[in-house]
This record gives structure tokens, C-alpha cells and sequence, in this order.
């Protein structure tokens, strides 16, 4: 007999969901069938990717899901008072995975839903013209949505359509486009500091969500975490200053 404990029930585990209006059912219908052939693992995904993200984007649009969230699973404040997002993804995947449940059905998971809603957003910088492509075609130019080029995205894929030469874009096709880009407009060292700001980015937002729960457990061990915050900043500061 196994010992492990059954896992507790989450208050919104009870609330059966009301019927969705008849075009945001049909999203996410479409996002449940992706689901379950990724789960199935069959080869034809990535054909009817860009389709998927359409209708996840709808989905994630809608204003519908954050009203029942939110009426399910209200969000609660932090420790340190930032407001509340109420359209986070998180929080819509937290949404899918309960009507998921409730049809008896596999959510998408956290992974494929960024990605698909990332090819998205991609996919409205720049014209393509009229050749079809893929989630995983586009998916190297991701790495311009987290460092601030969007708005660049149509120069990589001029690039790509150059190196295709009439051929088919594929994602190694995209993947060599995006590299001589980097080289081409930014250099390595331009590379690098792109990089390193947006991992920047990603540590600040661990910093302040540790820090949240920190402040929220021990107050006074907090007030000394910004206390050798402070050192280390103010050392920084005569390092780079020379002294």
C-alpha cells in the first residue's frame, strides 16, 4: 500500500465551469486538441502550429478567461505590493489546466503555450509574403521579442529569404538569418551585452519574487538583505570607479 499522500484539493477544484461564448469555446477547443496530439505525440504539429497560435492568442485576448479566473482563483498581492496582473500567463495557464480538467481533457502545458503565443507576436512584425511557415520556423526570432529588436524582425527574415534562394524558409534557414544579423549589426560584443541584459531582466524578476516571500517570513532578515545589497552595490561602484 502506497503511503504517499493524495494532493489537496484547490478551492476553484470545485467550481464546475459555465459554459464559454460559443467563439472563445471554439479557441479553446483548438488549444485542448493541440494538447492532446502533443501528448500523443504525432508528427503533424507543426504544420497547423500557426494556426494554434492564432487561436491560443484569441483565447489569451479575451477577456473572458481573466473574468472567471479571477472569479475562481482571485489573485492575491505580495508581500511587497505589487499589483496584481490579473491577464498574466501564468495565470491563464493556471485557467486552461482547470477547464482542461473539467472536460476531462490534457492542458497545454507552460512551455508549448509561450511558445505558440511568442510565434503570435512574431508573426505581425515584418510581411512574409505568401509561403507558408511553422511555430519552429520562426521560432529563433524569438530572441528579438526578449532583447528589444521586434521592431527588426522583417530584416531577419529578408536574410532568410536571401539564404533560402526560393526555397522553403526552415528554422535551420532562420536559425543561420538570425546569426548573421547578430554578427552583422551587432558584433559579438554587442551579442553578449544583449544577452546579458535580458538574463539580467529575468534575475531581477527572481530577486523580487524571493524577495517578496522573504519580506513576507522575516522582515528583519529582509532589511538585512538590503543592507548587503547596499555594500555590495556601493563596492561595485569603487571597483568600476578604479579605487
Amino acid at each position: 500500500m502506497s503511503d504517499k499522500k493524495a494532493a489537496p484539493i484547490k478551492p476553484w477544484e470545485l467550481i464546475d465551469p459555465k459554459p464559454l461564448p460559443e467563439s472563445d469555446a471554439q479557441a479553446l477547443a483548438e488549444v485542448l486538441d493541440y494538447a492532446e496530439m502533443i501528448a500523443n505525440g504525432e508528427s503533424q504539429l507543426d504544420g497547423i502550429s500557426m494556426q494554434k497560435a492564432t487561436a491560443i492568442e484569441k483565447l489569451y485576448k479575451s477577456e473572458v478567461w481573466v473574468n472567471e479566473w479571477m472569479e475562481a482563483n482571485p489573485p492575491k498581492p505580495d508581500a511587497i505590493g505589487r499589483p496584481v496582473v490579473p491577464n498574466s500567463r501564468n495565470r491563464f495557464q493556471q485557467w486552461q489546466a482547470w477547464r482542461a480538467k473539467a472536460q476531462g481533457r490534457t492542458a497545454l502545458g507552460s512551455r508549448h503555450t509561450n511558445q505558440l503565443l511568442k510565434a503570435a507576436e512574431i508573426s505581425t512584425y515584418g510581411s512574409r509574403g505568401s509561403r507558408k511557415y511553422t511555430e519552429r520556423t520562426i521560432r529563433p526570432l524569438a530572441w528579438m521579442l526578449t532583447r528589444d529588436y521586434a521592431e527588426r524582425i522583417e530584416e531577419v527574415w529578408a536574410l532568410a529569404r536571401e539564404i533560402a534562394d526560393g526555397q522553403p524558409i526552415t528554422n535551420r534557414v532562420m536559425s543561420k538569418a538570425m546569426s548573421e544579423w547578430k554578427k552583422k549589426n551587432l558584433g559579438a560584443a554587442g551579442t553578449v551585452r544583449a544577452n546579458r541584459v535580458a538574463k539580467a531582466k529575468n534575475y531581477r524578476s527572481t530577486v523580487e519574487a524571493d524577495f517578496g516571500l522573504l519580506l513576507l517570513d522575516d522582515p528583519k532578515e529582509a532589511r538585512e538583505f538590503i543592507k548587503w545589497a547596499a555594500d555590495q552595490l556601493r563596492a561595485k561602484a569603487k571597483e568600476l570607479a578604479g579605487e
